[in-house]
């Protein structure tokens, strides 16, 4: 009698296997060359310690005395709060859905020697984020008041030492699109529609608790961060062209 039982599962196996249905993952297609791009432009601005605006071709620089502004010019402080060349947006697409890549190149670096900080070696590295394509909210924006645009990331990173024309099929090896990720795309923002101008800053963190990624180093004051939070503008930001910004379907 147990022989038999056995005889009857064995039969009935096949035929549950060969009724389950087989998905497969939807293939990630990323255009070979960005739909949109801001290629410099980028004018960044620090409130200093003593309350006077500093600026920066390209880079947001650290909290400094305006006094001490030499600093600025070596590393690591020349690299910033924040830093990037461009912004480059490309399309995604996943299965039936079609999504956007954003990359962030910016300047990078460390020393060779960390305990006498000395031997700088340079690279260029690059942050990445992938997110829907977002319908366009520039006709609805009031000039001047502060506005946040938070995105759902599928999927984000960094990628240390690598060029631009190497970093899509790296980020391709790399991307998991199979659920979104825990973390946000932050896009805060100003703009003057009458000037034509806009001040942002872009950069991710977590859903639930403070973990920046997208930018050189944070900003604190009395030692809590100013990322995600109303104040962060009134400290530093990015000011660039609000026509060729809006190019890039971010905003």
């Amino acid at each position: 009698m147990k022989f038999l039982k056995t005889l009857l599962v064995c039969a009935f196996v096949p035929t549950i296997l060969y009724g389950q249905t087989r998905t497969n993952t939807p293939e990630v297609k990323i255009s070979e060359e960005p739909i949109a791009s801001m290629e410099e432009g980028f004018t960044g601005w620090t409130y200093s310690l003593d309350g006077k605006w500093i600026s920066g071709e390209n880079c947001i620089y650290p909290r400094l005395l305006s006094v001490q502004n030499d600093r600025l010019k070596s590393p690591p402080y020349s690299l910033g709060i924040d830093n990037m060349k461009e912004i480059q947006v490309y399309e995604v697409l996943y299965g039936a859905d079609t999504l956007l890549l954003i990359l962030k190149p910016y300047e990078d670096g460390y020393f060779k020697y960390a305990s006498s900080q000395t031997g700088w070696r340079s690279q260029k590295s690059i942050h990445y984020f992938i997110i829907d394509k977002p319908k366009s909210h520039l006709n609805e924006i009031q000039d001047t008041l502060l506005h946040t645009l938070e995105y759902k990331l599928y999927d984000s990173g960094t990628i240390q030492d690598i060029s631009l024309r190497k970093a899509i099929p790296e980020i391709a090896k790399r991307l998991n699109l199979s659920q979104k990720s825990n973390r946000i795309l932050f896009l805060d923002y100003q703009v003057w529609k009458e000037t034509g101008v806009i001040r942002f800053m872009l950069y991710a963190n977590h859903e639930v608790f403070h973990d920046l990624r997208g930018t050189v180093s944070d900003i604190t004051i009395r030692g809590k961060s100013l990322f995600g939070t109303p104040q962060l503008l009134n400290y530093i930001y990015f000011e660039a062209d609000l026509n060729v910004f809006s190019q890039l379907n971010i905003l």
